[in-house]
């Protein structure tokens, strides 16, 4: 019979070999739904293009986590990818009135493109935030913005309010 340390080892290596097989299944996966994604927004089946797009980027984050500090810039510029593409289908899908999504998509976007080393950066990254930036512009995210700059009136904050002596 196979002694327990036999058995640790093979269990270990089957592990290594799922865990192998899982990141690869992810990044195919990441890399067909955007495809699809692309698909969908481009025919106007928004619904469909937000759901592919978001599995995407589920993928990405399952492969490398949540925090970008970790991320290679393969994988920065693939988010920032997917984000920018969130942002279009938000702002395309004329059913969603709110673009507050599609806002942070593409702040989020922006600040993942940043974050790259120019002298590391791939030939187009200048351009892919020169277009998220001018995304950023359009007119229906600019109420937007401002909504969200602005913080919510409290009546806590009213309590607080100085008023002049009556004399």
């Amino acid at each position: 019979p196979p002694s327990p340390r036999d058995t640790a080892s093979v269990t270990s290596a089957s592990s290594a070999g799922n865990k192998m097989m899982d990141k690869k299944r992810h990044m195919k996966d990441a890399k067909s739904r955007f495809n699809i994604g692309l698909v969908y927004l481009k025919t106007g089946d928004y619904a469909k293009a937000q759901e592919n797009l978001e599995h995407s980027l589920f993928c990405h984050i399952q492969l490398s986590g949540h925090d970008a500090k970790c991320y290679d810039n393969d994988t920065i510029f693939a988010i920032a990818g997917v984000r920018e593409k969130l942002g279009d289908c938000y702002v395309a899908n004329k059913k969603i009135v709110d673009k507050a999504l599609a806002l942070d998509h593409y702040e989020e976007s922006r600040r993942l493109l940043k974050s790259v080393d120019p002298e590391d950066a791939p030939a187009n990254l200048t351009e892919m935030l020169q277009r998220v930036e001018e995304k950023l512009k359009l007119p229906e995210l600019r109420n937007t913005a401002a909504k969200k700059k602005q913080a919510p009136p409290s009546r806590q904050s009213d309590r607080y309010q100085m008023e002049g002596n009556d004399k």
